[in-house]
């Protein structure tokens, strides 16, 4: 694997360990889904910084994996187990 293959690797390995995110692979388009607590009490803790950040390292390594576009798909989960819970089955 080349460097750049290995780093992009990390990078979504660590974007799926994030918050309770999780990838899905359908056509040309890995979908990479980020929740979080976006505005409640723990949103400085991951949130939208961690969204910034998985959003940074995608594009720093081409938006791409193995030819397949990569694309990010974000929610709040207001901290509550319930709203995650519905969100996620969306």
């Amino acid at each position: 694997m080349t460097m750049t293959k290995t780093l992009l690797t990390s990078a979504v390995a660590t974007a799926l360990m994030v918050g309770s995110a999780q990838a899905e692979i359908s056509g040309n388009t890995v979908k990479i889904g980020y929740l979080a607590d976006m505005s409640g009490t723990y949103r400085d803790l991951a949130g939208p910084n961690g969204l910034t950040a998985l959003e940074m390292a995608i594009k720093d390594f081409g938006g791409t994996v193995n030819g397949a576009k990569i694309e990010v798909v974000s929610a709040d989960d207001r901290n509550n187990p319930d709203s995650s819970s519905s969100t996620v089955r969306r």
